[in-house]
Parts: structure tokens; sequence; C-alpha cells
């Protein structure tokens, strides 16, 4: 509410002299969504000044204007007259004034202006209010300007950063309406208040803590509201407004993750359960590598809130996320074990270890002879003593690994006798043995990994052209006679017929293997041998219509591969794994097989098909 007062006079020689004031009266209806005032008039008041007579009542005429819109016009009736007495303010009968919505500047304040035009006439006509426009006094309207109540608005958010990283600095800027004013920010997840500023004129600078991550120990990235309050002063005491509002999106830093110190992670050799169970050490083909974890070393500090979820090994391209926490078996000779730590919020710290890995191959033989001698190592065709001479060469494992190299020999078709142990490159008879017996030879080196290598090989009896049994019971050609009924020819002899030896004589009635085996209605077995080193591939290729089997075997202690094929009469190419040895991949397409090795070592391919 407010009122506003306008003075005036006239002076006409035949009413003498009079001054008069008038006073408006107004309402203020104020908006904060719109920010607007409705302004109306309420009252209209006359006070005359001068001889004060009481001049009874007299009528109204003229208008009250607001910004120049005409809220209220009076002409004079009997509903506007005014019973005018003394030098008090008298009230004027008025309708219901019309009004006017003006908008507010942004600092609130808002000046308006009043315009009254009219006054009062004696029915006589002989005394006027001078505040008529234009004629026929020429006394033009008095204006007033007049200020609302300011209303000033709640400060807005001019700058938010749209995101930010624990530990980084940031600012907040707001545009205020009023100079006096002061802001409280307040920052939350959710429903878990983050912090409080103090209060802040136009900006606000912070740093964003890691602390806000600690109720939240599965996220790294926080979505914050912002809400700024606007107070009317620096003690924060009346709130203007409603809030202003933002959004901040905040991700941990790199450095909020589990942080490890020497020990966290140990790595060390796993041969349980293989032919190295008694070996220090890593042995390639054999070893894994266990690892085990100590919680003691991680600390957590850094993460504000997370705790550790898992733990993963990661060593040639395996990785194993549950315990016993073991990798595959190592295949090269060096091999590095990757540890990692993983908290409840994805964040993870790795370290990598090292591995010294003992090379290992199974053992060789090498420089082998064998042969008849006499009793001082002599050869002699005739000799009663077999001697035998080999060199061996394995892996020592620094030294853990031992490998014996023995001998035994055996009457042709009989069981081996005792072994007996060699010097590697030195010569060793076995014996006596009869001339006119026929024998096997065995040698083999065995190391610590029960690993062998072995050499199979036959020694002749001395040589006859032709020599019968001692019992009459048998007769041999080229060597000694040793089975009973029985026609023995040396097998460095070659045997020559006149003619084929009939099928139902005993023989194949052919002239070839080829015809031998179409003669005896037998299905001929076809072998190719394939090399297959280490990280390469090969292809075998097949026939439409064939079917058979691949066997790779070889070094290592990886298992060996059966593989079963059939290939149709198109060429396409069907396989079943009988076993499935570690490191060798399959594929197939039209009339070949592609064999890949990744096992570590040199394999061999071989191939048996009808």
């Amino acid at each position: 509410m407010g009122s506003v007062i306008f003075t005036s006079y006239y002076s006409v020689p035949a009413a003498g002299y009079a001054t008069y004031r008038v006073r408006i009266g107004y309402s203020e209806e104020y908006a904060a969504s719109t920010n607007k005032t409705t302004v109306r008039i309420t009252s209209v008041e006359l006070q005359g000044e001068g001889n004060g007579v009481n001049w009874g009542s007299l009528p109204f005429f003229g208008s009250v204007r607001v910004n120049g819109s005409t809220l209220l016009s009076l002409s004079g009736g009997a509903s506007v007259r005014v019973s005018f007495s003394g030098d008090g303010f008298c009230p004027v009968d008025i309708p219901d004034s019309s009004s006017v919505t003006v908008t507010h500047d942004d600092d609130g304040s808002k000046s308006v202006s009043f315009a009254l035009v009219g006054g009062v006439s004696y029915a006589g006509g002989e005394y006027f209010c001078a505040l008529y426009e234009g004629q026929p006094f020429g006394v033009a309207a008095q204006s007033v300007t007049v200020a609302l109540t300011a209303h000033p608005r709640a400060s807005t958010i001019s700058f938010c950063p749209p995101g930010a990283v624990t530990g980084s600095s940031c600012r907040l800027v707001m545009t205020r309406n009023s100079s006096a004013f002061y802001h409280k920010a307040r920052f939350q997840k959710g429903g878990t208040p983050l912090y409080t500023s103090e209060p802040f004129a136009t900006a606000l600078n912070f740093t964003v803590p890691r602390s806000w991550f600690s109720s939240f120990p599965n996220t790294d990235v926080l979505d914050v509201t912002v809400s700024v309050q606007t107070y009317r002063d620096s003690s924060c005491t009346g709130a203007v407004g409603a809030p202003a509002v933002c959004s901040l999106s905040v991700t941990a830093d790199e450095g909020m993750r589990p942080a490890v110190a020497s020990g966290w992670a140990v790595p060390a050799p796993y041969n349980a359960d293989t032919a190295a169970a008694g070996i220090t050490g890593y042995v390639k083909g054999y070893s894994r590598a266990q690892v085990s974890f100590d919680p003691s070393k991680i600390s957590m500090s850094d993460t504000f809130g997370a705790s550790v979820a898992s733990y993963s090994v990661s060593c040639q391209g395996l990785s194993v996320s549950a315990s016993p926490y073991r990798t595959g078996v190592l295949k090269a000779s060096s091999a590095v074990v990757t540890c990692t730590v993983t908290d409840t919020r994805g964040r993870s710290t790795s370290e990598d270890f090292p591995l010294s890995v003992m090379d290992y191959a199974r053992p060789k033989l090498s420089a082998i002879s064998v042969f008849r001698s006499d009793a001082d190592g002599t050869a002699d065709e005739g000799g009663t003593y077999i001697t035998v001479r080999a060199s061996r060469s394995f892996s020592s494992l620094d030294g853990q690994n031992s490998c014996s190299l023995t001998a035994a020999c055996a009457v042709s078709g009989g069981a081996y006798g005792s072994a007996v142990t060699l010097n590697s490159g030195t010569a060793k008879r076995l014996g006596p043995v009869s001339a006119d017996t026929s024998y096997s030879v065995r040698i083999r080196a065995t190391d610590a990994l029960e690993n062998t290598a072995s050499y199979y090989t036959s020694v002749p009896t001395r040589k006859w052209a032709m020599k019968f049994r001692a019992n009459g019971r048998g007769v041999a050609f080229g060597k000694a006679a040793e089975t009973d009924d029985v026609l023995e020819v040396s097998s460095d002899w070659a045997v020559r017929l006149g003619r084929p030896l009939a099928i139902e004589s005993g023989g194949t009635g052919a002239a070839s293997a080829a015809e031998a085996v179409s003669n005896l209605g037998l299905a001929r077995l076809q072998i190719e041998k394939y090399d297959l080193a280490n990280d390469s591939s090969v292809e075998i290729s097949t026939a439409n219509s064939e079917y058979g089997m691949i066997v790779v075997t070889g070094a290592g202690a990886l298992g060996k591969e059966i593989i079963l094929y059939n290939t149709s009469g198109s060429g396409a190419v069907s396989t079943k794994r009988v076993t499935n040895a570690e490191g060798i991949a399959l594929s197939t397409s039209t009339r070949k097989i592609t064999l890949s090795n990744s096992a570590g070592y040199t394999q061999r391919a071989i191939k048996m098909s009808l």
C-alpha cells in the first residue's frame, strides 16, 4: 500500500485565491514467478488550504493515470461527490479501480508515474481546483514518479563445471541481482550430503576431495547435484527465492586405486604331480607358477571406501581369476607373470614378475656303435662279445637333473637281460655270447624326469654260406641256423625265385608289392611324414573319398595328438580329435588339414591313410 499527494492552485479575479491538495492511495500485488507488480487505486482524498471555509458538498471531476493508463475516471456525479470542510483530508466516494501491471528490473526496483487530471467545482461555478488539463485555465496535469516496493530476484548460475576429477580445482560463478546478495552452495549425491560451502558473493573456488567417494564404494563416477541458495546479506539469514541448481559429474582420479608394497604377490614354482616334482625352480614344459597374495601388503587408503574385489594372474595368454592362482605350463625359457588386484570400483593395480625358466629337452643319444667283437673289443664277425658305445646329452637343470646310460641284450625274440651301465662316449663289452646266435641290443638314456631316449639294433650270427643246426632239423644261408624246422636266410641276403610263389603254397603269386596287395585282397596303407616346427603350420593334403588317421608326436611332455579324418567325394574334410594335445591347433579346408604348433617344441605329424 502507498499514497501520493498532488498540490496546485489557480487565481481568478472573480473567485479569489484557493489551494488544494489531492492524496491518491494505491495497492501493490507482486508475483514472484513473473517478477511483476499489479497497481490499483484504492482511495482519493482532498484537502483545502487557505481560508478553510466550509464549502459543503462538491462534485469531483477528472481521472487518475498510472504510466499513462487511466485507472480511475470521475465524472462529478452523485457517486463521486466530496463533503469538503475545514483543513483535513476528505475522502472522495470512488468506483472500483482498474489496474496496470509492470515488470521489475533485475535488481527488483521499479518506478511508475502517477498523473492527476481534474478538479473540484462549486455548484455556482465560482471555485475550481486548478488541476484541469487544458482549457479554460491552461494548467497541465501534474505527474509524480513513485518507486514501488523493490523485489530483487534470486541469483542465477552463470557457470558450473560439467565435470571434474578428484583433486582438481573448480569454480562456480553466480550472476546476482543485488550487490548485497550472498550464496551458499550445497553438493549432494542422491540423498547423501557431500559438502556445504561458506557464504560467497559471486564465485566459489573449491577442490573436489576424494572423500566424496567414501559412501560409494562401487562406482568411480558420481553424479552430483549442486544447489545454490541466494541470501539477502553476507550472514545468509534471509533466503531469496528458490535455489539455483546444476549438475556436476565427478570422476575418481587415477590414483584412487589399490597401492601395493613389495611382497604383495609372490609367484613360486609349482611342480607337484609332474615328473619335475623333485626339481627346485621352473622347468620348461613341466612347471607352472602359483601366486600367493598378501592382503596386509595391499593398501586401500587411497581408494576412499572401496575394498579388494578380486585377484587375477595372467601368463602366456592365459588368465586365472580364482584360487589357486596358477598359470598354465610354462612353454618358453623366459616368461612374465602379471599379477593384478582389482577393487570394488573396478580400479586395478598390476605388477609384472619375470620368471627365469630352465630350458629342458628330452635326453638324446648320439655316436652309437654296436658290433660283434673279441674279448679285447676288436671287431670280429665270429666274436663272442658285443661291444657297444654311445654318447648321451641331457638338460642339467642347474645340476638337479641326472641321466643314466645303459645297454642290454637279448637273444632275438627273447627277453632282455639285466641292463649294464655305460659311460657316455666309452665302449663296453657285453658277453660272452654265442657266435651262432643273433641278438637284440637296446641302448637307453633315462633322466630324472623319467624321459627316455632309446636305440634298438640287432647283431647277427657269424657269417656262413650254409649252416645246419646241430640236430639236423634246420638250415640257414648266410648265417647260422637258429630255429628247428625253419629255412633261414640272412637279412642282408636277397631271395630271388624263378617265379612267384603261388598263394596256395603260402606266397602272393605276385612279382611286386602292389600286385601282392591286390592278389591278397588287402588295403594298402599309405604313410606320410611331416615336420611341424614350433610356431609354424603345415598343410596335409587328402584325396576325395579318403579316410585315415594323423598322429602328432615329438619332444616335450604335452601329450600326443590323434586325429581321425574323412574326406568326402566332394573334398570336404571332417575330423575328430581322439586326444587334444596342448599347443596344437587344427583347421580344415577342401582336401586339406592344417596343423599349427605353439607347444614350444618341434613336433612330427604322421599321416596314415587307406
